[in-house]
C-alpha cells in the first residue's frame, strides 16, 4: 500500500485489485457469469435518441447503468434479507 504522499505505482494498484478479487467481490464473479455483450442491443432500443443541440453532457453508458441497477437490487435485497433474520 501506499502512504498519502506518495503517488500510486502500478503494482500497488494491481496488488489492490488482486485483494479484491481474492474478496469474491459480488461484481467480479458476475462479471465471470454474465455475457453482458447481449444487452448491449436491447438497452439501446430502451433509450430514446440524444438531440446534441440541447447541450449538456453526454448519456451513461446504457450497460453501466443496467449494471448498476443490478448492483442496487443486489444491496437492497440484501438488506431486506438481513433484516428479516434478525
Amino acid at each position: 500500500m501506499f502512504n498519502s504522499s506518495q503517488s500510486p505505482s502500478f503494482f500497488d494498484i494491481e496488488n489492490q485489485l488482486d485483494k479484491i478479487h481474492g474478496l469474491n467481490n459480488f461484481l467480479v464473479c458476475l462479471n465471470f457469469l454474465v455475457n453482458w455483450d447481449i444487452f448491449i442491443d436491447i438497452l439501446a432500443t430502451l433509450r430514446l435518441p440524444r438531440d446534441p443541440s440541447h447541450g449538456g453532457r453526454s448519456p451513461f453508458d446504457a450497460l453501466l447503468m443496467f449494471q448498476s441497477f443490478l448492483w442496487i437490487l443486489h444491496i437492497w435485497a440484501m438488506r431486506t434479507i438481513q433484516s428479516k433474520t434478525i
